[in-house]
């Protein structure tokens, strides 16, 4: 949140040029563990002070702390001199030469009489304190209401606009930080939902949900300046959270990349998460983010679909996450979640995709098997019965057995021309059904014919459907011998092509008789269901039955061009 710019050799000598510009960090004081007012005074002996790096003792109670500063160069005309004091606790007040330009709570050696101030705070010095040379800051400190026993001073100083700039930047930040998070959860919860429910964006949906409580509590914070006496309550609040998020994370590769030992994994990150961030604190985040890496490393050899891309995410966000934690890059940890989150919802969308694709593919290659074996089947069918009358047909009147003859051949060298195409046009499947009646008149002594109202010769249509829905019902609608006509007629409404065929078979009366469930559907309808999904996937009805003593097969075609 700055930048370390401060000249500082040996403690007790800290030099700020007041020409330049950015933020300076002090952190090296002395320190004494009593309480007298002459402590403030900048002629007081502090040799005897202790540094902070020489103590080991925690110390609830009041302290005070004294550092040197030397101002070099020339004030700027329209700003002056402040102090960010955020990283105190949890009551103090600071000094500037002895003047009292800061106090935030009321500094008491009992719990009972100490007042905790606020989070953040900036201390605004007056031009005519802030001359050239030497200057002593100290800081009158109680932490009964802290969780830290020992406090150690971070304070910033620079000019007041860039040290409150520094602190609106890192507001705003968090609060880009959280819209990512947000539009990030969102958007999986969106995709999970209306999506095919894949588990992948649930996780990452919760894992980004998580990341946005964080930050909400993050921003809150910063926006209303809260007690610090409620400062326990918030670091609850991220020992819980934060090790959360990275166990979610962890969860979410583990589910996403079929990682083995699932369980193992989850109660090793978990246990690690616990034990570290009550060692070491929210720091630890740091050490955890490798767990998932290496996660990601092991999908990557194993040649998970999109463990790669995920891999450039969680890595770049780390090393950015770094240099944001290290004052590098202001903006690193922003950067880093926008990596994050894109990586991750490439590779969900990959792998959806490439399931998708498999997906289509099987369906694709189970329905040309379907049709290839039904092809083999149907074509066969009307063959044996035919051959079969063929015979009876010779005895009795061989040249009708000649004429039947004849018929089969035309009709097998129109099924072979038009079997392998995937759509033919519709006049030569009415030349196909003609030629199956005519056939079909000699061989049962019958007439049949076909009558067509308002068909388009041109429209294409998948072959041999209106084919062998007419022999189906040559088979089971019409007595030996019985006179039959079939009407096939089209109707187009808002680009859908609707097909109507009727017959007036005397057998139908029998069908009257039967409810739906016991009209089965042959292998002749199966055909022409996968012919249809195969030219217009989805994109089509057929429906059949009794209506008004006819019966009736109706082929909706939708949109079709």
């Amino acid at each position: 949140m700055c930048n370390n710019l401060f000249a500082q050799s040996e403690l007790g000598n800290i030099t700020f040029n007041l020409d330049s510009s950015g933020i300076n960090l002090i952190q090296q004081w002395k320190v004494i563990f009593e309480d007298n007012p002459e402590f403030a005074n900048p002629n007081f002996d502090d040799s005897k002070w202790q540094g902070l790096e020489s103590l080991s003792e925690n110390y609830k109670g009041v302290r005070w702390y004294r550092q040197s500063i030397n101002l070099e160069g020339e004030l700027r005309e329209f700003d002056f001199l402040a102090m960010n004091t955020s990283t105190l606790v949890s009551a103090y007040e600071i000094y500037w030469d002895g003047n009292l330009i800061l106090q935030n709570g009321s500094v008491s050696n009992s719990l009972e009489n100490e007042i905790a101030g606020e989070v953040f705070q900036l201390a605004k010095m007056p031009k005519d304190i802030t001359t050239n040379g030497k200057h002593t800051i100290a800081i009158r400190l109680s932490n009964q209401n802290s969780n830290e026993p020992f406090v150690y001073p971070q304070i910033e100083i620079g000019y007041h606009e860039e040290v409150h700039d520094v602190l609106e930047t890192f507001f705003n930040i968090q609060v880009l930080n959280g819209t990512v998070f947000f539009l990030a959860m969102l958007f999986n919860f969106a995709m999970f939902f209306g999506g095919g429910r894949h588990r992948a964006y649930l996780l990452f949906a919760i894992y980004c949900f998580v990341g946005l409580i964080d930050l909400v509590f993050t921003t809150y914070n910063l926006q209303n300046n809260i007690n610090i006496a409620l400062l326990p309550y918030f670091d609850s609040f991220y020992y819980i959270v934060s090790p959360l998020s990275l166990i979610l994370l962890s969860v979410f590769f583990i589910n996403n990349f079929e990682i083995p030992k699932r369980n193992l994994h989850i109660g090793i990150i978990a246990t690690l998460s616990i034990l570290l961030f009550l060692l070491i604190g929210r720091e630890s985040i740091f050490l955890l983010s490798f767990y998932p890496i290496g996660l990601a490393i092991y999908a990557v050899k194993k040649r998970r679909i999109g463990s790669f891309t995920i891999f450039i995410g969680i890595t770049a966000q780390v090393i950015l996450a770094f240099l944001f934690a290290f004052g590098i890059l202001s903006f690193g940890y922003t950067i880093g979640i926008i990596a994050l989150v894109f990586c991750v919802n490439l590779s969900i969308s990959r792998q959806i995709r490439e399931q998708s694709e498999q997906l289509e593919s099987s369906r694709l290659f189970s329905a040309k098997l379907e049709t290839d074996l039904l092809k083999k089947n149907i074509q066969p069918h009307f063959l044996s019965n035919t051959l079969f009358s063929i015979i009876s047909w010779i005895e009795e009147s061989p040249q009708k057995a000649v004429e039947l003859i004849q018929a089969l051949a035309d009709e097998f060298r129109l099924v072979n021309k038009i079997a392998s195409k995937k759509e033919i046009p519709l006049f030569e499947e009415i030349k196909l059904c003609e030629t199956h009646l005519e056939l079909m008149s000699l061989r049962k002594d019958a007439k049949f014919k076909l009558e067509q109202i308002n068909l388009p010769e041109s429209e294409m249509v998948p072959p041999m459907i209106f084919h062998t829905l007419i022999e189906n019902g040559l088979t089971h609608a019409f007595e030996s011998g019985e006179n039959g006509t079939f009407t096939l007629s089209c109707e187009k409404l808002d680009g859908n092509t609707h097909f109507k065929l009727v017959n007036n078979g005397s057998l139908l009366k029998e069908l009257e008789k039967s409810n739906d469930e016991q009209i089965s559907e042959g292998m002749g309808i199966r055909y022409i269901k996968t012919r249809l999904e195969e030219c217009y996937p989805k994109k089509w009805e057929m429906n059949y039955g009794l209506k008004d003593g006819l019966w009736q097969v109706n082929i909706l075609i939708k949109n079709k061009i």
